[in-house]
C-alpha cells in the first residue's frame, strides 16, 4: 500500500510543479469540547400541542431537546439519541434544535406537535459548535430531563350550539307570532 501511495505522490509532483515532497505532516490529537450547562434546564410555559424549555451554556454550542410522553418512556436516552431526535428505542420523537451564540445567555426551544393534556418527559443535552457532528458528552448526567405537561383544550361553550333546539325555538316563534 505504501509503494501505491509513494508512485502515486511521484506521479503528482511531475503533474504539480511547486509540490514539495519533503514537507512531513504530523498527526495532531484532537481535544473534543463539550460545553456544560450553566443552570439546571427548566420548563418556560407550555400550550395545547406546544412546549418551552430553556437552557444557558458555558460557550457557544447548540442545545438539542426531545419530547417522550412520560406514560410510554421506558429509559432516559443516550446523547446521541437525542440529537438524532430520538427516544432510548431509537423511535423519532417530537424534537428541535437551537444554536448558542452568546455564552451565559438564556436560549429558549419551542417543541411542537404535542399531544394536548398530556404529560412529557423532555431530554435535553448540550453540544459543541462543531459543524454537522457536534462533540456531545458521554456522560449520564449530560441528559437532563425536564418535565412537561400541554394544556387540556376546554370546550368553547359561546360557539356549541345546539342547532336542533334553536329551529324548533324558531318554528315555535313563527307558529305563535
Amino acid at each position: 500500500m505504501v509503494t501505491i501511495l509513494n508512485s502515486r505522490l511521484i506521479q503528482l509532483s511531475k503533474l504539480v510543479s511547486n509540490l514539495d515532497t519533503t514537507t512531513k505532516l504530523e498527526a495532531q490529537d484532537f481535544q473534543p469540547v463539550y460545553p456544560s450547562f450553566m443552570t439546571k434546564p427548566s420548563q418556560v410555559s407550555s400550550d395545547f400541542t406546544t412546549c418551552t424549555v430553556q437552557g444557558t451554556l458555558d460557550m457557544v454550542g447548540a442545545l438539542f431537546v426531545i419530547s417522550v410522553q412520560a406514560a410510554q418512556d421506558t429509559a432516559s436516552p443516550l446523547a446521541q439519541q437525542v440529537w438524532w431526535g430520538y427516544n432510548s428505542q431509537n423511535l423519532a420523537m417530537p424534537a428541535n434544535w437551537t444554536q448558542v451564540t452568546i455564552p451565559n445567555q438564556i436560549y429558549q426551544i419551542v417543541i411542537q406537535d404535542l399531544t394536548e393534556d398530556t404529560d412529557y418527559n423532555i431530554y435535553m443535552i448540550a453540544g459543541s459548535a462543531h459543524p454537522g457532528y457536534p462533540d456531545l458528552s458521554t456522560d449520564e448526567k449530560a441528559v437532563n430531563l425536564v418535565s412537561c405537561r400541554t394544556k387540556a383544550q376546554q370546550p368553547d361553550t359561546i360557539l356549541d350550539i345546539n342547532w336542533a333546539k334553536l329551529l324548533i325555538m324558531n318554528i315555535l316563534v313563527i307558529i305563535i307570532f
